[in-house]
Order: structure tokens, then sequence, then C-alpha cells
């Protein structure tokens, strides 16, 4: 497999965290996680204000080695959580919509290779 068509997919688990003491939603729709050199896809969603989404990717036949910020929000915090994970958390009182990029870079089959997801996250 030559480097430019490395593919490696994921299953994307976004999980909601409470920063208050009301239900909450954190709901996001992304496409599988393909990790090749420069791919770039659309992420988006929706979540109530007061709450962080924590993106974290299972992989199968992969390994996530890597996640970085490559654009960060104008209205919140964007941090790298983990190996494969990172969180988005809206400025207290902000509704609207925000956008940030994070790139995951891994390899498949010793392959390396990495994707770039653009989100746009609107907060109610």
């Amino acid at each position: 497999m030559s480097k430019s068509a490395i593919m490696i997919t994921a299953f994307a688990a976004i999980v909601c965290s409470a920063n208050l003491a009301f239900a909450g939603s954190c709901n996001f729709k992304a496409p599988p996680l393909v990790m090749s050199t420069n791919a770039s896809v659309a992420a988006e969603g929706i979540m109530t204000m007061d709450y962080s989404c924590t993106f974290s990717y299972k992989t199968t036949k992969s390994v996530v080695e890597e996640t970085i910020i490559s654009s960060k929000p104008k209205h919140g915090i964007l941090e790298v959580v983990s190996v494969n994970g990172a969180k988005y958390t809206p400025s207290k009182g902000y509704k609207g919509i925000d956008t940030y990029s994070i790139k995951y870079c891994g390899s498949y089959l010793g392959e390396k290779g990495c994707a770039t997801y653009n989100y746009t996250t609107t907060v109610q």
C-alpha cells in the first residue's frame, strides 16, 4: 500500500461530561476516521452550553498515535486529553457556532498517515 493511499478506519466515540448538575447533550455526526496524507473531513454537531464534548477514537486494524490541535476555537477551549482524543468546552454562557480542527495521526500495517477533522459545533 502506498503512503498516499493509507486507509485507517475508526469509530468515533463522543462523550459528554457535565460541568453543571443538569442534563445536557453532545451529539455529533462524523464519517469514519480515514488517515491518509492530508485527508480532511467535516464533522458537525449540537451541544448544550456549559458542557464539554470529548472526542475519542477506537480503531480497528490501526493505531492512533497522536492528536494535534490544528485550529483553535474562537468561543471556547480545545485541549488534547489523550493520545487519541481531545475535549472541547465552550466559553461560559456562549451560544452559537464555533469551529475548530483536530488532526489525528497514526499507522496502518506499518504505514503512517494523518486525517484532519474540521468541526462545526452549534452550542445551544
